[in-house]
């Protein structure tokens, strides 16, 4: 194999792969990615952790065809740190590879292309497309609600398509995302259940274009442009969940969005304990956020607030929860609903969230400290 490919081009299909790309699996080959040469003027380079795996085509001078495994971390690292703009990689031998570039030459040893493993690619099977943008703002509204559990339904953010709309969800058990937004296409009703990591690698992918998605046998398949995404799909149904979020709460409260999450970072400076539970105090002319620490101290934060006419309230959440909610909107007001002390709580963004000329209903929902 004797390819010849622009630098920054390499470089940037490269950093799509980095967090996929295993750097120090117990599988020697994980930890390489495979460069394959293609008809017409094309490499295909690859790389997968067995779960998830990532096949993207890039043009390049074939002078000699062929495939090779390179340490993804050598290769990464070496093509982000040369001046050059064109880079060369030539196989001498049986998987020892030359790069050059520039005044820069190394010479590197690769596994065999056998060893690799197969990234499963999709066949004729169904698909749906969606704009890209509304499927990073899904994305961005429900991951960080996602449980740190593996392999179960709770460690994956859920999408459903039907008709005009999509929602998206997810949990921890104490916590739970929804979102939900209409658009111009007419969708069969379709269902997803996507690891996060997975997730994850979607929102490096670029704002413009359609974003195509088969659902195969075993595996997601995510379309965009020259990139091929695929994901293991997690056997395991998404709990009913619309019951929670239509459940009819008998109070509200609206604070200030900036506000709180600014006094909600204060706190978390000062609690040090690992449940980081701070208390609401809701009144009718406003909220105190207090927090008393045995490792740390005590103190409280006065909020503006308005709706509220019942009696002083007191709810406590872990704070954490709060402010990652609040740190994905912009809205300046911030609906809470709620019951009493122990049922769950309801935050919705007044007035929705708006992202260029797309509309999300966006709803969050905490379990207080009991």
């Amino acid at each position: 194999m004797k390819v010849k490919i622009k630098r920054t081009l390499l470089l940037k299909e490269l950093e799509l792969m980095n967090g996929i790309v295993e750097k120090r699996s117990t599988m020697p080959i994980l930890n390489y990615v495979l460069l394959k040469t293609k008809n017409s003027g094309k490499i295909e380079i690859s790389g997968t952790d067995l779960e998830i795996g990532i096949v993207i085509e890039i043009d390049a001078e074939i002078e000699k065809e062929g495939s090779i495994t390179v340490a993804f971390s050598l290769l990464y690292n070496l093509i982000k740190e040369m001046d050059t703009e064109f880079i060369e990689i030539e196989e001498k031998e049986d998987s020892i590879i030359d790069l050059k570039g520039g005044t820069s030459f190394y010479t590197l040893y690769g596994l065999s292309p056998d060893n690799f493993p197969t990234i499963p690619l999709p066949e004729d099977e169904e698909e749906i497309t969606v704009d890209i943008r509304v499927f990073k703002s899904l994305i961005r509204m429900i991951r960080y609600a996602i449980s740190e559990e593996h392999y179960t339904a709770m460690g994956g953010g859920y999408f459903i398509f039907k008709g005009n709309t999509i929602e998206a969800v997810s949990s921890d058990y104490n916590r739970l995302a929804y979102v939900k937004t209409e658009i111009s296409k007419n969708y069969k009703e379709t269902d997803l259940l996507v690891y996060r990591k997975a997730l994850n690698e979607l929102l490096k992918f670029e704002e413009d274009g359609e974003l195509r998605i088969i659902k195969g046998v075993n595996n997601y398949f995510f379309i965009y442009k020259n990139v091929i995404l695929t994901t293991r799909i997690i056997e395991k149904s998404f709990p009913e969940f619309y019951d929670y979020i239509n459940m009819e709460r008998e109070n509200f409260v609206i604070f200030k969005r900036e506000e709180t999450n600014k006094a909600l970072r204060r706190i978390l400076n000062i609690i040090s304990s690992k449940i980081k539970q701070v208390n609401m105090i809701i009144k009718k002319d406003g909220i105190i956020l207090s927090y008393d620490s045995v490792e740390s101290g005590k103190g409280e934060e006065e909020l503006t607030a308005k709706g509220y006419e019942g009696d002083e309230i007191i709810i406590s959440f872990n704070a954490i929860f709060v402010k990652e909610f609040l740190e994905n909107i912009e809205n300046e007001e911030v609906k809470m609903e709620f019951s009493d002390e122990k049922t769950i709580v309801r935050f919705k963004p007044v007035g929705g969230v708006k992202e260029g000329e797309f509309e999300f209903d966006y709803i969050y929902m905490v379990i207080p400290f009991q």
